[in-house]
C-alpha cells in the first residue's frame, strides 16, 4: 500500500514520489519508466539508505509471497542503474557490497508535503485526478501495467511538452494537444480494467475531435473496444463492430498503419473466426512495422490456438524480445502452456510475470487455473482472491475451484451469484458453460456453449484446449461444436477429438 501522505525523496537529479509510485527528473516533466518490482526495489533501497541490505532481505521485501531466483534481483539492480544513468563501474547511487548485498549511497533529502498531489508539469501528460468523473484517482498505481501497453507513450514523454513526437510519424498528428490526449488514452488503456478503458475511450475520442485524421487515435479506440470484448466486459455484438469501424477508419486515413491491421486481425480471430484472414492481417502488421510487439503476440496466440504451439510460443518470445518490459507476453505464454497442459512450464512463466509485476488480474487467474488442474484448489482460490475485475474466464474460476474441492453446495451458490450478475450485465456464455461442466451438468454446459457460438463469444478458439471442458471431450455434441467453430482444420486437435 502507498503511504498515507505524500513522501518525496530527492537525490541527484531525481525525485522519487513514494505515494504516486513515480520516479521523475527534477524540474522536468520527464517520467522515468520503471516496472512495479523495479520501483519497489528502488524505494526499499532509498528508505534504507546507508544500510547494507543482504540479498535475502531484498528478495523477501520485494517478493514477499513468491520464491524467486537471485537473478531477478540482479536484473532489477541492473535496470535501476541504467535508469539512473550510472555508467559501468560507477557507484553514484547504488553500491555493490561484495558477498553481502547492496547499499544506496547517494545523499537523500526527504520531503513530506502532507497531502497527495500531482506536480503541475505532469498534469498534461499524466492522467490527473481532476480528469473525467475522477475515474482514475489512483492512476499512478498502474506502475508496470502502464508499461505493458503504453511503452511508446512512456518513451514519448522523454521530450518536452511543447514537442510533439508524432508529428510526421505514420498515423500521427501535428496537434500537440491531440497527442497529449492520445498519450493519456494509452496510459488508461494499459490498466485493462473497465473504468480505465472507458476513460481511455474518452481520451481517444477527444484526440480525434481535435484532429479527425489522427489515425493512431482511431486505432487506440479500436483497441479499447477490443479489450472490452475479449475480456468479456461487454457483449461481443456491442464491442467488436465498433472496434472494426475504428480500425477501418484508421486505415482510410493511413493505409500503412500496422496498429490498425493488428486490431483487424484481432477482430477476425476473436469475433469473426476468420483464422486465415486474421493471420494475413497479423502478417501485414509485422511487415509494415516489425518493431512493435502486439501483432507478433497476437499471431503467436493464433498459431497456438490452431495447434501450432511451438511456433506460437516462439512468436510470443519475439514479442518479449522486442519489448522486454512487456510482461503481458510472459502471461500469454503461460496461458498457451496452460492450454497445452504443460502445467509446470506454465507455472514458471506466470510466476516470472508476477515477479516483475504482480498487479495484472489475468496472470493471477491463469496461475490459479494451473493450481486448480494440478490438484491444488486451495492455492487456486487464494490466487483468484488476488485479482479483481473481469478477464477471460474469470466468472467461472471460483465455482470451478469449489466444485473440485468437493464443496458442491458452495459451488452452486457461486453459480447462482454469477447468474444474478448475468441478469444485470453481460457474462460470457463460455464462463457459464465452464461452471456447469465443472458441476457435471453436461447438457446445460453444451447449451451455454451453443449460445456462446451464436453470440461469437471471445476465447471460443480455445474451447477444445481448455481444461475446463475436458469432461466433454467424449461427447459427440461437443466434438461437432468444436468442428463448427472451425479452428482445427489443418492442425492437431487433442487426442480425444480424433475419434
Amino acid at each position: 500500500m502507498p503511504p498515507e501522505k505524500t513522501v518525496i525523496y530527492e537525490f541527484g537529479d531525481f525525485s522519487l514520489d513514494a505515494y504516486g509510485r513515480r520516479l521523475l527528473r527534477k524540474d522536468s516533466p520527464e517520467l522515468v519508466p520503471l516496472t512495479g518490482k523495479v520501483f519497489d526495489t528502488l524505494l526499499y533501497l532509498v528508505e534504507h539508505r546507508g544500510e547494507t541490505l543482504g540479498k535475502d532481505e531484498l528478495l523477501q521485501a520485494i517478493w514477499p509471497d513468491l520464491v524467486v531466483e537471485e537473478n531477478n534481483l540482479t536484473q532489477n539492480i541492473s535496470t535501476l542503474r541504467q535508469a539512473l544513468g550510472e555508467l559501468r563501474g560507477e557507484n553514484r547511487f547504488i553500491a555493490t557490497v561484495p558477498r553481502k548485498g547492496y547499499r544506496f549511497v547517494a545523499q537523500v533529502v526527504e520531503k513530506n508535503p502532507g497531502t497527495p498531489a500531482v506536480p503541475a508539469a505532469q498534469r498534461t501528460m499524466a492522467v490527473a485526478t481532476s480528469q473525467p468523473a475522477g475515474k482514475w484517482r489512483r492512476w499512478s498505481w498502474a506502475g508496470a501495467a502502464l508499461l505493458i501497453a503504453a511503452l511508446a507513450a512512456f518513451l514519448l514523454l522523454r521530450t518536452p511538452l511543447d514537442v510533439n513526437p508524432l508529428r510526421g510519424a505514420v498515423g500521427g498528428t501535428h496537434d500537440s494537444d491531440a497527442f497529449s490526449l492520445y498519450s493519456n488514452g494509452r496510459y488508461a488503456l494499459a490498466r485493462s480494467d473497465e473504468a480505465s478503458i472507458r476513460l481511455a475511450i474518452e481520451y481517444f475520442q477527444q484526440a480525434i475531435d481535435r484532429d479527425p485524421r489522427f489515425a493512431l487515435a482511431h486505432a487506440g479506440l479500436a483497441d479499447c473496444h477490443l479489450v472490452l470484448g475479449v475480456f468479456g466486459m461487454r457483449a461481443p455484438a456491442e464491442t467488436f463492430p465498433r472496434a472494426r469501424d475504428s480500425a477501418l477508419r484508421a486505415l482510410q486515413i493511413e493505409p500503412g498503419l500496422a496498429q490498425a491491421f493488428a486490431a483487424l486481425g484481432h477482430i477476425k480471430m476473436q469475433y469473426d473466426r476468420d483464422w486465415d484472414g486474421a493471420a494475413a492481417d497479423f502478417d501485414r502488421a509485422v511487415e509494415l512495422n516489425p518493431n512493435i510487439p502486439e501483432p507478433r503476440m497476437y499471431r503467436g496466440v493464433l498459431w497456438s490456438m490452431r495447434g501450432q504451439l511451438d511456433r506460437g510460443l516462439e512468436e510470443i518470445r519475439e514479442a518479449q524480445r522486442l519489448e522486454p518490459l512487456l510482461t503481458l507476453s510472459k502471461t500469454r505464454m503461460g496461458s498457451m502452456l496452460y492450454f497445452a497442459r504443460r502445467y509446470d512450464e506454465a507455472e514458471r512463466q506466470l510466476k516470472e510475470s508476477l515477479a516483475l509485476d504482480d498487479r495484472p488480474a489475468i496472470a493471477h487467474r491463469t496461475l490459479g487455473r494451473v493450481y486448480l488442474h494440478t490438484g491444488r484448489p486451495a492455492l487456486a482460490l487464494a490466487e483468484f482472491a488476488k485479482s479483481a475485475g473481469t478477464s477471460p474466464g474469470s466468472y467461472a474460476d471460483v465455482a470451478n475451484a469449489l466444485a473440485k474441492s468437493g464443496r458442491r453446495a458452495e459451488a452452486q451458490a457461486e453459480l447462482d451469484r454469477v447468474l444474478a450478475i448475468a441478469a444485470q450485465r453481460y457474462v460470457s456464455p463460455v464462463d457459464l458453460a465452464a461452471i456447469y461442466a465443472g458441476l457435471g451438468e453436461t447438457d446445460t454446459s453444451l447449451l451455454w456453449l451453443e449460445r456462446a457460438l451464436e453470440q461469437r463469444a471471445s476465447t471460443l478458439g480455445f474451447i477444445a484446449q481448455n481444461p475446463a471442458f475436458d469432461v466433454l471431450h467424449r461427447d459427440p455434441r461437443f466434438v461437432d461444436l468444436v468442428r463448427r467453430i472451425g479452428v482445427w482444420p489443418g492442425s492437431l486437435p487433442p487426442a480425444s477429438l480424433k475419434d
